[in-house]
């Protein structure tokens, strides 16, 4: 039996993203973070984030956000 994991974020602020992209990253990063953690559950050890790509692709920018969101998170003690 797997692990139910929910995560409740309010309010995510990106400063130089466009207003037309936000629903995009938004999607993108549901969508990545959802995966990572269906394919590889909470990291038992937190990470330092990725640096963040100079992008102007939403589906990217979102992508790279669930894998910096993704590796600071941590499973139980």
């Amino acid at each position: 039996m797997g692990v139910a994991v929910r995560i409740d974020i309010d309010e995510l602020v990106l400063h130089g993203v466009p207003p037309a992209h936000r629903y995009r990253v938004a999607a993108a990063f549901e969508r990545e973070l959802t995966r990572l953690l269906r394919i590889h559950g909470l990291p038992a050890v937190p990470t330092e984030p990725a640096p963040l790509p100079r992008t102007t692709s939403p589906h990217r920018l979102g992508r790279a956000l669930a894998r910096s969101v993704h590796s600071g998170l941590s499973g139980p003690p």
